[in-house]
C-alpha cells in the first residue's frame, strides 16, 4: 500500500490486517493531505462490531477482520476553518464549537459556583451536574448555574473571539478555549457579571475631595450621609459638600445615571405559595413591567426635552420637584455651589420669589420643548 491512496475497495486477506493511515503517503489534490478516512464493510463482509463503519484519523494504527471494505477519504475542516465558519454563523460549525467548549464551561461553572455559592445552596435547588445539597425539595431552582453557563458560552464563542483564533503550530480550538477560561481576565469578567461590584469612578470625581470615591460609592448604594460620614470618620458637613459637588459635576456632564446601579431581577421566586395542599400552584402571576405605548412615547419626549435644559435648570427642578426640598435649602445650596439662576444677581442675593419664578419659567420651557400646548 504505497503512494497515494484513492477512494475504492480494500481487502483484508489475513486476520486483523493492519492499516497505517498517513504513513503511506495519503494525499488530496491541492491541499496537502486527507485528515480522515471512512472504512465501511461491503455486503459480503460482516459488519464491524458495534459500528456500521470505522472512522480513522491521522496517524492512527488500526486492525480489521478478514473481508472487503470500501475506503472513503473525508476532508475535515481545520480548527481555524471551524472557527471562521462558526463566526459567520454556520449551524454545523456552531454546533462543533459548542461541543468543544462544553466540558470546559461545565468545569468552570462548577468551580466558580461552588466557590461563590454562599447561602444560595440553602435557599435554592442547585442546577449543577453535581448539585450542592441543603435546599428543601420545594425550593425554587437556582438561576446562577445556568446563567453562568450561558455567559461563559457567549464569552468564549462570540464571533469576535473566534476570529482572533490563529491555530499557531496546529493548536486545537479547545486549547484556545482552555487558555481563555483559565485566565485571570476571564475570572474577573465573570465576577463583574455575577456580582456587578466593579464600578468605574471617573477621575474628574476623584479630584473633588479626598474621600470622593467612597462617597460616590455610598451615594450609589443609597446610604444616609450622616452614617456615611461616621463610617468614613469625616465631618458631616464635609461629606455633604462633597456629595453635592459630585451630583453637580455629574449633572453638568449628563452622567447622573452613574448613581443608579444596575439591578438583577430574579424570576425564580415570583410570589408566595398557597397552602400545602396547593403548593404547586402560584397565587400570583408574574407581574408585567411593560409601559403603555403612549406613556413610553411621552417619556421619550420628556427625556429628549430634559437633555436640552441647562444644568442649573435640571438641578433646580430635581431639587424642588423630585426631591421636594424646601426653597430655603435650595437657596442655600445655590449660594454654596455658586450657581446663578439670574446672570444679574449673585447666588447669595437670590430671593425666594426669584427662585419660584425661575422654576415656573423652566417648567414652561420644558413643556414647550416637549410640544405640550
Amino acid at each position: 500500500m504505497k503512494a497515494a491512496w484513492r477512494d475504492g475497495f480494500y481487502t483484508a486477506h489475513s486476520e486483523h490486517s493492519p492499516l497505517l493511515i498517513f504513513k503511506e503517503g495519503w494525499t488530496r489534490s491541492g491541499r496537502g493531505g486527507c485528515s480522515t478516512i471512512l472504512i465501511t464493510p461491503t455486503a459480503t463482509t460482516p459488519p464491524l462490531t458495534g459500528h456500521p463503519s470505522l472512522k480513522i484519523r491521522r496517524g492512527v494504527k488500526n486492525s480489521l477482520p478478514v473481508g472487503q471494505y470500501r475506503i472513503t477519504m473525508h476532508d475535515e475542516p481545520t480548527p481555524i476553518e471551524i472557527a471562521q465558519r462558526a463566526a459567520r454563523g454556520e449551524s454545523v460549525a456552531r454546533t462543533r464549537v459548542t461541543q468543544l467548549a462544553d466540558p470546559i464551561i461545565r468545569h468552570q461553572t462548577t468551580h466558580f459556583c461552588r466557590r461563590f455559592c454562599y447561602e444560595n445552596r440553602y435557599r435554592y435547588r442547585c442546577t449543577l451536574q453535581r448539585p450542592l445539597s441543603g435546599a428543601p425539595a420545594d425550593a425554587p431552582l437556582c438561576e446562577w448555574g445556568n446563567g453562568s453557563y450561558g455567559w461563559m458560552l457567549d464569552d468564549l464563542t462570540k464571533p469576535e473571539r473566534l476570529l482572533r483564533f490563529e491555530s499557531q503550530n496546529e493548536a486545537p480550538l479547545e486549547g484556545y478555549f482552555f487558555a481563555i477560561a483559565n485566565s485571570l481576565p476571564f475570572y474577573e469578567r465573570w465576577k463583574e457579571w455575577r456580582f456587578g461590584k466593579r464600578v468605574h469612578i471617573p477621575t474628574y470625581l476623584r479630584a473633588l475631595c479626598d474621600a470622593a470615591a467612597k462617597i460616590f460609592l455610598g451615594l450609589r448604594r443609597g446610604e444616609n450621609l450622616e452614617l456615611l460620614a461616621q463610617r468614613l470618620n469625616q465631618p458631616v458637613d464635609e461629606v455633604r459638600r462633597c456629595a453635592r459637588a459630585i451630583v453637580l459635576e455629574l449633572t453638568k456632564r449628563n452622567r447622573l445615571h452613574l448613581l443608579q446601579p444596575d439591578r438583577t431581577v430574579s424570576l425564580s421566586d415570583v410570589g408566595p405559595h398557597q397552602d400545602e395542599d396547593d403548593a404547586d400552584e402560584l397565587e400570583w402571576d408574574i407581574p408585567t413591567l411593560d409601559v403603555a405605548l403612549e406613556n413610553r412615547q411621552e417619556q421619550e419626549r420628556l427625556r429628549a426635552a430634559w437633555q436640552q435644559l441647562a444644568p442649573v435648570e435640571q438641578w433646580v427642578l430635581e431639587a424642588m420637584l423630585v426631591e421636594e426640598q424646601d426653597a430655603n435649602d435650595v437657596l442655600q445650596a445655590l449660594a454654596k455651589l455658586q450657581l446663578r439662576i439670574d446672570p444679574q444677581v449673585a447666588p447669595e442675593n437670590t430671593s425666594r420669589q426669584q427662585l419660584y419664578y425661575f422654576r415656573r419659567k423652566t417648567l414652561a420651557k420644558l413643556a414647550t420643548l416637549m410640544g405640550v400646548e
